[in-house]
């Protein structure tokens, strides 16, 4: 059946019997079935991209973090062994701080919620079920 994106079929049609059948109601089906199974394949597609960029972002942090934590092993040794004026501890401590302040600072950033996925899918789902609900049980004129 072809109908615009976005739209749902026409409405049914009502046959000799009383009954409302759309008109090639299989051909609508299979149509409409095939339609939401690729904008399904379009949102997974999407949120795997938006899944690899907090992946991405958690694994630049947890890099950071350990050159962080080695950088202050380091520098905490050498304050501890020498413990005189301004030496290179002191630096190797003010570097491992600002890859601490940066991990921190991504750590943030990845904890952001993602928005939601499968939005569209979610409204033609909804339009398909108004859709269907149009579809009227027999009609029993003779009660």
């Amino acid at each position: 059946m072809n109908h615009s994106s976005g739209t749902n079929p026409s409405p049914p049609v009502a046959s000799s019997g009383g009954t409302s059948v759309p008109p090639n109601w299989r051909t609508a089906l299979a149509d409409l079935a095939a339609s939401r199974l690729a904008l399904i394949n379009l949102e997974i597609q999407q949120a795997v991209t938006s899944g690899l960029k907090r992946g991405v972002i958690l694994a630049a942090a947890a890099i950071l973090l350990v050159i962080a934590w080695l950088v202050l092993l380091a520098g905490g040794i050498g304050a501890i062994s020498v413990s005189s004026g301004w030496a290179w501890y002191w630096v190797a401590l003010s570097a491992g701080g600002v890859h601490l302040l940066i991990a921190i600072a991504l750590l943030l950033v990845a904890k952001n919620p993602a928005p939601p996925s499968f939005k569209i899918t979610r409204a033609e789902f909804k339009k398909d079920r108004e859709w269907l609900a149009n579809f009227q049980s027999p009609n029993k004129s003779n009660d």
